[in-house]
């Protein structure tokens, strides 16, 4: 089945693909695509979210299919410039292993590649996501305070995105929910990626967990012609916050991925790591 997607731009510019982050949805970029207004902008939905919720179940690689095939008959001569955030990002890297010819270049942020605190502990097993969402999603589905307390503190999310994060936590399945988690937590680099001659930009907020910090680093320092950069977000120095920039600081971002698409300088924000 297709992916959901939405379509926006002028007809004979370049292609800009938006891949969002685990748990979102098309909605996460609205105004990074407001700001970006003249490229041509694809904007789908990942399989197991929202409108695609029906194209199940995922996997990095079924996503990653999924979207190059979405490129192939919908971008600009069959090829794209790749913006992913978290979990898209990391359907980015997927990207660049299976299906490196569908992309003029790819930025990507905060692409976790090596574990997170606790992992050894067991902490993100497929048993303990499932209990997380019979005891942290299902009871509340009804429970703005508690959604918006989620929205604001673990996901970084602004409110005026309420009724998007809303329709999102009422509508996930405990196997969406575990799918999506347990693919994101367990991806590590692929095979291959010191082949791949894909200009690449990699960035990782200065408040995140130091794992993800060395996942662009050892990303960088993988592919044969890629960038990596630390985030300085003024203002928002939150962990969730800085992770999810396209929401919380949507003008530095768009800025950030005009400068790489175009070949300019970074912004000041963006300190490029060696």
């Amino acid at each position: 089945m297709t992916l959901y997607f939405e379509e926006n731009g002028p007809k004979n510019s370049e292609t800009l693909i938006f891949l969002h982050g685990g748990g979102a949805g098309a909605w996460m970029w609205r105004k990074p695509v407001q700001l970006l207004a003249d490229f041509h902008c694809l904007v789908p939905d990942l399989p197991e979210h929202d409108h695609s919720a029906t194209i199940k179940p995922f996997t990095m690689n079924a996503a990653a299919l999924a979207v190059a095939d979405l490129i192939r008959q919908h971008a600009h001569g069959g090829k794209a410039h790749l913006v992913g955030l978290s979990l898209g990002a990391q359907v980015g890297v997927e990207i660049l292993k299976t299906a490196p010819e569908v992309l003029k270049s790819a930025f990507l942020s905060s692409p976790m590649m090596k574990p997170l605190p606790g992992a050894s502990l067991g902490l993100y097993s497929e048993g303990v996501m499932r209990w997380s969402h019979r005891l942290f999603m299902k009871p509340f589905t009804n429970w703005d305070w508690w959604m918006r307390i989620n929205m604001k503190y673990a996901a970084g999310i602004p409110a005026e995105y309420y009724p998007e994060f809303k329709r999102i936590f009422q509508t996930m399945s405990e196997d969406a929910w575990t799918h999506i988690t347990m693919g994101g937590m367990t991806f590590r680099m692929p095979t291959g990626l010191d082949k791949v001659k894909t200009r690449v930009l990699t960035a990782a907020g200065k408040s995140e967990y130091g794992a993800m910090r060395d996942s662009v680093k050892m990303l960088a320092h993988t592919l044969p012609d890629a960038q990596a950069y630390l985030i300085n977000i003024p203002g928002h120095s939150g962990l969730a916050e800085s992770h999810n920039w396209a929401l919380s600081a949507p003008e530095l971002f768009a800025a950030s991925v005009r400068a790489w698409v175009t070949g300019k300088p970074q912004p000041s924000e963006l300190e490029k790591l060696e």
